[in-house]
């Protein structure tokens, strides 16, 4: 038997890579390493056609601490770490105002679907994207996305696209100017819209198991006295209800995905992404992962068919491009990771998995500061409502910023209170975050960076909290809600900071790379493969996709202007 050959050339031989016509940022929420891992064995699909096909990271790294969904997109597509973008979480407090922030709030927007709805758009993202340095380097460029979350698909689009659309109130909608002509912003999605209410109302889709051997991982679990029972359907899903039956579970399902999807093929045509001579961008977040991980859990029946069909999606989808004679650079990764919820985590042998009632935990640290410092109110408030405890922000009885004689010997006497916690590993105030620049460790490999680093590059002055805080590895800082909410992600830890990252082209070819990267050496890295210029300000390097593509014409020469 040969074990080597050299194929002919008539037969065999790869064909020549040329530089993609079409980029194409596929992020799926909530895809950490553990779970692309368990799972990527047994996909034979997209998600395995990638691997199996493509260049393969098992081990990318977002380098900050706070391993959020906004911060997570920012990074990819930016280059730059929370510390540059702005986008340090989901949401902040602004302590001057006395209210919290959504990331992607806009004070100068409208939902083009609904005026009186909150507003989103880009507003608060202080970084620029791969959207916007290709549109500076090319004006013919179209730069698209679409995503079921509003955080996903406005981070990923940047400041100047050409469409942005997510999902809301049972169809997709996108933002414009208070002046801007609605019925045009829509006209993209205005068809599948339709399509979609006709199917809501008249076949709402079963969410029943398309693989039997996911039946397996079916159990019950007891949540503090309250029982719940994992299996499909979900408890509650009535597809004799019409779209109410399904409405509060929609997202966390399969069918956001698959609509998803199906928005993101209208829009290639609308736009006519990657045929008109010159290279477009497309970005896709599949956000149904991260729903169901946290409504479900990560190791349940919910989890096993979401991975199966959306493998089974994604495979669809990539024929797709290469059936339209597309030549596209496909880059697949996550967001952030995740944890299973603590009571399975228990009863498959976990020692360390707990859970932490963030109400409970925080109230005698604040007793004991208001009893120190004489204050009228606990001194220390958690966004979402209290609900997260890992981000305090020192505020006084109004809900504003606490303007007292001895705010830093406050702030010292909390963080020492907090790490004497026997569930915290680690804490620091505003104060220690910045005095380290986010490009301290600049070189160091992510998955050497310290638990401190990892913050700093969180850190963003006025919108993180006075005080971050480090639960122990496999400590749930989050109540559980059965049925609606089990388990979450946010931590420093590498589960939630490890995702895969997958560059594929229909040519294919195979390298598994195991050496970690930063999450932010994906936007370089695509900008490279298409000669658009970075800013020197991005944080993450360029990665080499040879033999995937060929080398840059002249990489070695002198940069031309850089892009803010």
């Amino acid at each position: 038997m040969l074990l080597f050959s050299t194929p002919s050339p008539s037969e065999d031989a790869a064909p020549e890579a040329t530089s993609p016509d079409l980029i194409v940022v596929i992020a799926i929420d909530h895809l950490g390493t553990d779970l692309y891992s368990e799972w990527r064995p047994k996909l034979s699909g997209g998600l395995g056609r990638a691997s199996r096909d493509g260049i393969v990271y098992p081990n990318g790294f977002h380098s900050h601490a706070r391993t959020e969904t906004c911060a997570g997109h920012a990074t990819l597509i930016s280059g730059k770490h929370p510390s540059r973008t702005g986008m340090i979480a989901n949401v902040w407090y602004d302590a001057d105002a006395g209210e919290e922030v959504y990331c992607t709030r806009s004070e100068t927007l409208v939902r083009a679907d609904d005026p009186d709805a909150p507003a989103r758009g880009p507003d608060n993202l202080r970084a620029t994207t791969l959207g916007d340095w290709l549109k500076a380097s090319s004006p013919e460029s179209r730069v698209v996305s679409v995503s079921g979350k509003d955080r996903a698909a406005i981070t990923m689009a940047g400041h100047s696209p050409d469409a942005v659309f997510w999902y809301a109130d049972g169809g997709f909608t996108t933002y414009l100017t208070p002046s801007g002509d609605a019925q045009a912003a829509m006209a993209p999605v205005a068809r599948l819209n339709t399509a979609l209410d006709k199917r809501w109302e008249s076949n709402p889709p079963a969410w029943k198991y398309s693989v039997a051997s996911c039946r397996a991982r079916e159990s019950s679990y007891d949540f503090a006295g309250t029982q719940w029972q994992s299996g499909l359907p979900p408890e509650g899903w009535r597809t004799d209800q019409g779209y109410e039956g399904i409405a509060t579970h929609l997202a966390a399902s399969p069918f956001m995905d698959e609509i998803t999807l199906d928005a993101a093929r209208a829009l290639i045509d609308r736009f006519r992404l990657g045929r008109r001579g010159v290279t477009d961008l497309l970005a896709v977040g599949l956000v149904a992962t991260d729903y169901i991980a946290h409504r479900f859990g990560t190791r349940g029946p919910e989890m096993c068919d979401q991975m199966h069909r959306l493998d089974r999606m994604l495979e669809a989808f990539l024929a797709e491009l290469e059936a339209d004679g597309l030549n596209p650079l496909v880059v697949i990764t996550g967001d952030h990771g995740g944890i299973d919820f603590p009571e399975r985590q228990a009863a498959q042998g976990s020692t360390r998995a707990a859970r932490v009632e963030p109400a409970a935990w925080l109230a005698p640290i604040n007793d004991a500061l208001a009893d120190r410092f004489e204050l009228d109110a606990p001194p220390l408030t958690a966004t979402y409502g209290g609900e997260d405890v890992t981000q305090l922000y020192l505020v006084g009885a109004d809900g504003r910023t606490l303007a007292h004689a001895y705010r830093d010997d406050i702030i010292a006497a909390a963080v020492a209170e907090i790490e004497s916690t026997p569930e915290v590993v680690g804490a620091w105030s505003t104060a220690e975050l910045a005095r380290g620049a986010s490009g301290s460790s600049t070189g160091m490999p992510p998955d050497e960076l310290s638990l401190e680093e990892r913050f700093r590059r969180s850190f963003f002055a006025g919108r993180s909290g006075d005080i971050v805080v480090a639960f122990a590895p496999e400590m749930l800082p989050y109540r559980a809600i059965p049925g609606r909410f089990v388990t979450s992600h946010g931590a420093p830890w590498d589960y939630d900071r490890k995702v895969p990252v997958v560059f594929w082209t229909p040519h294919g070819s195979s390298q598994e790379r195991p050496w970690p990267i930063h999450t932010v050496d994906i936007a370089p890295t695509l900008a490279r493969a298409i000669g658009v210029d970075v800013p020197d300000t991005v944080d993450g390097e360029p990665l080499s996709l040879a033999p995937l593509l060929p080398a840059p014409a002249t990489p070695d020469a002198e940069p031309g202007p850089k892009p803010d």
